[in-house]
């Protein structure tokens, strides 16, 4: 993923409006501050990562998206792997961050406009 961003991040040319690029977790944790649960951003790490970070209880949670060796699948921490970060990302806009991990009670509901 982190070498061609084109196909996974840009939906027919557009960049989808939660990816906010290269950011740190603290400049993450800026934007995020304060709003409503399942408030979220995706961003690239100082490792070229992509890391979806989101309200959860209040709290920002910062969660790196996982990719295989030849970053043709992606995943959080279940087995359930995507085609691509913007698959995932609508996946978790209908369904529960609960499914991949207890702590989280929230789904991906408003994206945050950088």
């Amino acid at each position: 993923f982190t070498q061609n961003l084109g196909p996974k991040i840009l939906i027919n040319g557009i960049k989808e409006m939660w990816f906010v690029g290269e950011m740190n977790s603290v400049d993450g944790d800026k934007l995020l501050k304060g709003k409503e649960n399942g408030t979220f951003l995706v961003r690239l790490n100082n490792n070229r990562n992509y890391v979806l970070s989101v309200v959860n209880k209040r709290k920002v949670r910062h969660i790196r998206i996982h990719e295989n060796e030849d970053r043709h699948l992606c995943w959080l921490k279940t087995t359930k792997q995507f085609y691509s970060v913007d698959q995932l990302i609508q996946f978790f806009q209908d369904n529960s961050l609960g499914l991949q991990d207890r702590e989280y009670t929230t789904s991906l509901k408003y994206p945050v406009y950088y």
